[in-house]
């Protein structure tokens, strides 16, 4: 799926088939059943990231296409859970070492090093539910 960013053209899919087909925004309106002004339209909305996918899903029908939405994760799932235990865990931190500072009770830095590894490990033996209620 990595393959797959940033292959979107600058025009918009519906401009870019469209225009490998040699296909006119007219003859493109009359396969869909609309007049080319709203053809033209459509393929703004496409630029603009205001269009709907029910009218992308017929454009794309009208140009003998298959839509095809996706989300495409920028790493993995695990990576991205991941970040977010950390900064759980950094924030619980923050706030308890500036209260234990306070109190002149703070910790080294290897003893938060230490303290950071066991509050990953607590958080990965809960639902991650806990993690997004918690953020």
């Amino acid at each position: 799926m990595q393959q797959l960013r940033g292959l979107y053209p600058k025009e918009g899919w519906i401009a870019h088939i469209r225009s490998a087909l040699s296909l006119p925004t007219a003859q493109l309106a009359k396969l869909m059943g609309i007049k080319q002004p709203s053809a033209l339209a459509m393929e703004k909305r496409e630029q603009d990231k205001t269009i709907t996918l029910e009218t992308l899903e017929k454009a794309a029908k009208a140009m003998g296409c298959d839509l095809v939405y996706a989300f495409v994760p920028k790493s993995s799932l695990e990576d991205f859970v991941e970040q977010k235990r950390n900064i759980l865990v950094d924030q619980i931190m923050q706030k308890t070492h500036l209260t234990m500072s306070l109190e002149s009770q703070g910790l080294n830095r290897q003893d938060l090093k230490e303290q950071k590894a066991l509050l990953l490990e607590d958080l990965k033996s809960k639902s991650i539910k806990y993690v997004w209620r918690s953020l």
